[in-house]
C-alpha cells in the first residue's frame, strides 16, 4: 500500500508557506491536510478486516489536484 499525501500542515510546511489562501486554492476542501487525517487512514487500515487488500494507492489530499 501506498498513501500519498496532499499539502499536510507540519512545521517543515509552515517555513515554506507563502500565502495560505495561496495554498489552498487549488485544494476543493479549501484547506491543507492535518497529520490526523493521515493518522485517520491508517487507523482504519490497520485493523484485520482489510488485511486482504492489496495493490492500493491512498491519495489523502483533499481532492488536491483538481482542474481549474
Amino acid at each position: 500500500m501506498r498513501f500519498c499525501p496532499g499539502v499536510i500542515a507540519t512545521d517543515l510546511l509552515r517555513g515554506l508557506l507563502v500565502s495560505g489562501a495561496q495554498l489552498t486554492a487549488g485544494i476543493a476542501l479549501g484547506r491543507v491536510g492535518t497529520p490526523e487525517d493521515i493518522a485517520s487512514i491508517v487507523r482504519y487500515l490497520a485493523v484485520d478486516a482489510h488485511m486482504y487488500m492489496t495493490g492500493q494507492h491512498f491519495a489523502v489530499d483533499g481532492f488536491q489536484w483538481m482542474l481549474s
